[in-house]
């Protein structure tokens, strides 16, 4: 609710027309065309039959699965010592229960339940200790990272494609979509004829990573194209913010580490955009644009941009009522006067209202048992007039002094007077 009512207050306030804002927006529309639009291409090229996944369900030993009992100890001698009163498997079980530091199997007799060599390797059992176990035998010591384990073979038996057969499928998918992405940017690179040049990258190699890992250049060095394709560049500047808006760190002062970053990053992100832009799928962000991404943009831009008090007074002046200063409050200008001042009179029906939102504004009107609200809210008029209750009620949402007035009305954005 706190979100929607920045984000309303943030309309109200034009921060949706504000330039930094808009390239924000822009910013996440773009990502959103890359993505949606790599992932149809690439997928488009991926086909994986069944005959596929079960030659390698066969090839990766999957189809073999053994029933293991572990005894996992601190030291190498203590499990030499185990291991020589080991002659059956409810040996081993009534020794796991007794000494295994794997708290989980203990409870079971040390055991693992049936796995293949895939489950084998996450338990620490490398894989040709896992081929080599037979119905009935008992592994050598084996190291664990700090500690050491015994495994115990009880039973075999042939494993079930079609329980493994998603698994082997994501896994596949994975390879082949890392595969065929960069056979796309390859093709891409090919047919738009990119090409490195050398001003950028004298640019970015003047630079010290170690000084600044994002360096604002200067106008005329970060136009300084790094690579050029048919119909557009990718200049200094661009490689650098490409890095910063995904949080990571460009290569910088080192021509070869600064082509493959880009290789990694720029290059396969502008390619795809300018594919998708020439393939007709892109549109302007502009609004009224609806989803997931703008309200939370337009929260960060009512939270970076406070409403600056009608008055002028600062963060402490409530209209005669003592406040926290501006020096306990970081990053808040001002904040509003007390909106009930003592004044009495109806609200002007002919006036246009909008809602302001301030953040964590200590309740400055008597009798309110909210000290602290997330966002408390008030109406001016678009003549900067502050509205003047009639009753005198409290309008914070917690607070039960008084009650609402029978003839609340909503104004032309929704909001309700109190």
């Amino acid at each position: 609710i706190d979100q929607k009512l920045l984000a309303h207050a943030a309309r109200a306030r034009g921060l949706d027309t504000v330039r930094t804002f808009e390239n924000k927006l822009a910013w996440k529309f773009r990502e959103k065309v890359i993505n949606t639009y790599q992932s149809v291409k690439v997928s488009a090229r991926i086909e994986i039959s069944d005959e596929e996944l079960e030659a390698l369900f066969v090839a990766g030993d999957f189809q073999r699965e053994k029933h293991l009992l572990r005894l996992l100890v601190n030291t190498r001698d203590e499990a030499v010592k185990l291991r020589q009163q080991i002659a059956t498997a409810d040996d081993f079980a009534a020794l796991a229960q007794a000494h295994s530091l794997d708290l989980q199997s203990a409870e079971q007799g040390g055991d693992l339940g049936y796995v293949n060599r895939v489950g084998a390797a996450n338990h620490g059992i490398p894989a040709q200790v896992f081929a080599n176990l037979k119905r009935g035998s008992l592994s050598e010591v084996l190291p664990l990272s700090k500690n050491y384990q015994l495994v115990f073979c009880t039973a075999e038996r042939q494993g079930d494609f079609a329980q493994h057969r998603q698994d082997l499928d994501k896994d596949v998918w994975k390879e082949r979509f890392v595969a065929e992405h960069q056979a796309l940017i390859e093709e891409l690179a090919i047919s738009l004829n990119l090409r490195l040049h050398s001003a950028g990258l004298a640019v970015l190699t003047a630079q010290d990573p170690a000084v600044e890992p994002y360096p604002k250049l200067a106008p005329e060095a970060g136009s300084a194209p790094l690579f050029t394709f048919d119909g557009g560049r990718i200049t200094a500047t661009h490689y650098i913010e490409s890095f910063r808006r995904s949080r990571q760190v460009p290569a910088l002062g080192d021509s070869l580490q600064i082509i493959r970053a880009a290789w990694k990053l720029p290059i396969p992100k502008t390619l795809v955009w300018r594919a998708a832009k020439a393939a007709g799928h892109t549109e302007s962000p502009a609004p009224p644009l609806r989803g997931l991404a703008r309200p939370p943009l337009l929260h960060a831009a009512a939270v970076e941009r406070p409403p600056i008090c009608n008055s002028g007074a600062p963060i402490g002046d409530r209209g005669g009522r003592a406040g926290p200063s501006a020096a306990s409050m970081p990053g808040r200008r001002h904040m509003p006067p007390c909106p009930m001042p003592g004044k009495t009179g109806r609200r002007p029906e002919s006036a246009t209202w909008t809602m302001q939102v301030h953040r964590a504004a200590p309740a400055p009107f008597a009798g309110c048992t909210s000290r602290m609200r997330q966002s408390d809210s008030l109406y001016t008029n678009s003549a900067g007039a502050q509205c003047e209750r009639t009753s005198g009620n409290c309008p914070h949402a917690r607070c039960r002094v008084g009650t609402r007035a029978a003839s609340d009305s909503r104004n032309p954005s929704g909001g309700r007077e109190v």
